[in-house]
């Protein structure tokens, strides 16, 4: 099991043993004083201002926020998320069902996506 990250500043804290240690704001009862200003820094999404600034009617935002807090996500991949390009490519892996189902939460239609991936929009 991984450990939390918690960076120290080195110093230890004033507090004394027993209750009131285990009461620290400062140490949090380890006796040494805790940077949470690194803490919160490091686990803080690099990109949320930009997420924040897109589109959440036109682009999967709530997938480039669990991709960008996986360090997963890149500004030169917005495009992929993109309502219209997710379906596509769903599409184009022969993931039809799944496909409907997009176009149904993105609020497109499945037909034109289909022309779009370059299907017949009209299986038979």
């Amino acid at each position: 099991m991984k450990t939390q990250y918690q960076p120290k500043t080195g110093q230890k804290c004033g507090c004394k043993r027993g209750v009131q240690r285990d009461n620290c704001p400062a140490c949090e009862g380890t006796g040494m004083r805790i940077d949470f200003a690194a803490i919160r820094a490091r686990t803080q999404s690099p990109h949320a201002a930009l997420i924040a600034s897109m589109d959440s009617g036109e682009y999967d935002t709530e997938a480039m926020q669990i991709d960008d807090r996986n360090r997963n996500f890149s500004p030169d991949s917005a495009e992929d998320y993109r309502h219209e390009n997710i379906v596509i490519a769903s599409l184009q892996n022969g993931q039809f069902t799944q496909a409907k189902k997009q176009c149904a939460s993105f609020g497109l239609e499945y037909a034109e996506m289909r022309q779009s991936a370059g299907l017949n929009p009209f299986p038979g």
